[in-house]
């Protein structure tokens, strides 16, 4: 129900546009016209303590239906709450990774334990199982078509989009599309859908950055591939003939439209002085550093990393040949080498760059730096396990790596002819035992900084190694499942396309603080990104922001 989500909302464009530069009259001439919030909508609107949003919908009488943690609770809930805010029900005491509600309000889909099932938005008794769980699925996103009475379910373990049809005693599914191929064949990690007319438009967040793809009913090849980043797996609406999408790339811009503060993320603004005063001590890209640096027509970046001599090892897909690589580029930008045709989902270099540990295809490999090869399999692929991060410990000589799809952090270690494996994190429960689709890590001394994939945002906890329940849990939303760095004792996180911040690692709910960036995308020296231009801020370590995209 995207179009009575609008007539209630007139103002959610504000939140789903990107913006990558305003006019300086912008923020004096455009506000919320109504907040929602308890204190305009009344106590049973959201708890008190707030909540760390999954997914929400809207019936066609401007009802409200939310998936999210409540954080007084620590409870995953969905909540049905009226027009007007006077009544919150609660429908669910589980995670529901994707809703979708009909729009007469009868009843409402929701993937729970990787089923998809149909429940009451009465009394949220079940109704009926749309799809049972399986090992050789993984449901992540739904949209439901309530003109032709089709649920439509996007599988990110075969990269497929699926349609539901009801029959007389049980549901009909078929596939519709299914991303097999290269290029425009290709879909990687389909998670939020919405439809207009017979065109699907996919959040696919197998890359770095999430992308929009839009693809015909039964095509075999997509129609676009949009060069617009949006913000969550599920940050997209299409609506007359315009794609809306989150992007929270201007800290002061999401800062004037508190409407959905308490639903989305808040980012700290900074002095207006801040873009006069800081800017880039260098600028890396082919003017500077060479034609060898990156491909001339850009690049789709997937994960980075540096050894001790500073060359830098990227993982991306080239926009020009439409090929996923694995680089390295030597440190003054004057050679570079193909290490891998093939696409590297997360790296992890030795610091003496004697290797590089990449997933490929679900396996975890070692890679010579010097283009001859693998040169280890640290461990096979199997239907069982979804490997999406690396980090690699030089001191202790352990790789780490998460298993999104158990929930799980393990730590190989190599004996003489293979590598034996522990598990270290495994968030198997509730509340502080919870870990929720693990993805980056990062290490200082026995703890773990883990990116969370599982929610509406990814969210970021620590976790001491062996322990069976998280140290904290950070309020800050990074960008990006990769999107931070651990230093001298701060957590570096990137936020949006254009900003870096840092929050005290002892400080899970603070104030986090301006780095870097925060003054839009372009070509001056105060901006972080203007179409692949990095740039070293002198306010940073190099180690973090030689990249720009973190």
């Amino acid at each position: 129900m995207v179009q009575s989500f609008l007539t209630l909302l007139p103002v959610l464009a504000t939140v789903f546009t990107s913006v990558l530069g305003h006019p300086s009259s912008w923020c004096d001439n455009n506000e919320a016209l109504e907040v929602y919030n308890r204190a305009t909508m009344g106590p049973e609107f959201l708890p008190a303590g707030g909540v760390d949003m999954i997914d929400y919908d809207f019936d066609a009488a401007h009802n409200w239906y939310i998936s999210a943690k409540d954080l007084d609770e620590r409870e995953y809930q969905l909540w049905k709450v009226t027009a007007d805010g006077s009544v919150r029900t609660t429908l669910l005491h589980d995670k529901a990774d994707s809703i979708a509600v009909k729009a007469d309000g009868s009843g409402i889909f929701a993937i729970v334990d990787n089923c998809i099932k149909l429940y009451s938005t009465v009394d949220g008794n079940l109704i009926e199982v749309v799809q049972s769980g399986s090992f050789f699925k993984t449901w992540s996103g739904l949209f439901y078509d309530d003109a032709e009475g089709v649920l439509y379910a996007s599988d990110s373990k075969n990269d497929k989009i699926c349609r539901f049809v009801r029959r007389s005693l049980w549901w009909d599914g078929d596939v519709i599309i299914a991303g097999q191929g290269d290029y425009s064949k290709k879909l990687d990690k389909p998670a939020g859908i919405r439809k207009l007319g017979n065109t699907l438009y996919i959040v696919q967040t197998g890359g770095r950055d999430n992308i929009v793809v839009s693809w015909d009913i039964g095509s075999s090849i997509r129609n676009y591939e949009y060069t617009f980043n949006p913000t969550g797996k599920f940050g997209i609406e299409v609506l007359d003939g315009y794609i809306f999408y989150r992007d929270c790339a201007d800290a002061s811009f999401l800062a004037v439209f508190s409407i959905l503060a308490s639903v989305f993320t808040s980012v700290l603004g900074h002095p207006s002085s801040w873009c006069d005063s800081n800017e880039a001590l260098e600028v890396y890209n082919r003017a500077t550093m060479g034609p060898e640096f990156l491909p001339a027509g850009g690049v789709d970046m997937i994960d980075y990393d540096f050894d001790a001599a500073r060359n830098w090892y990227i993982s991306a897909k080239d926009l020009d040949e439409r090929e996923y690589q694995l680089w390295k580029v030597t440190a003054d930008g004057s050679v570079r080498t193909t290490l891998l045709h093939d696409k590297a989902d997360s790296i992890a270099v030795k610091a003496d760059g004697s290797g590089i540990f990449a997933i490929v295809d679900n396996c975890i490999n070692l890679y010579s730096t010097s283009g001859a090869g693998r040169i280890d399999k640290v461990k096979e692929s199997s239907r069982h396990y979804t490997w999406a991060g690396l980090y690699y410990d030089d001191d202790e000589q352990v790789l780490y790596a998460s298993d999104s799809e158990n929930n799980k952090v393990y730590r190989f270690v190599k004996r003489a002819s293979s590598w034996d494996s522990d598990v270290v994190a495994s968030g198997q429960g509730n509340g502080s035992k919870k870990l929720d689709e693990p993805a980056g890590i990062r290490k200082l001394g026995n703890t773990l900084y883990i990116v969370q994939t599982g929610g509406r945002d990814n969210i970021v906890v620590s976790w001491d190694v062996g322990s069976t329940h998280r140290n904290y849990e950070y309020t800050f939303n990074p960008t990006g499942k990769f999107g931070i760095e651990v230093l001298d004792g701060y957590i570096f996180y990137r936020d949006g396309d254009d900003a870096v911040y840092r929050r005290k690692w002892n400080s899970p709910a603070g104030k986090s603080e301006l780095v870097v960036g925060g003054c839009g995308a372009g070509s001056d020296m105060n901006q972080i990104t203007n179409d692949g231009i990095t740039r070293k801020l002198p306010s940073l370590p190099q180690a973090i922001c030689e990249l720009g995209w973190f």
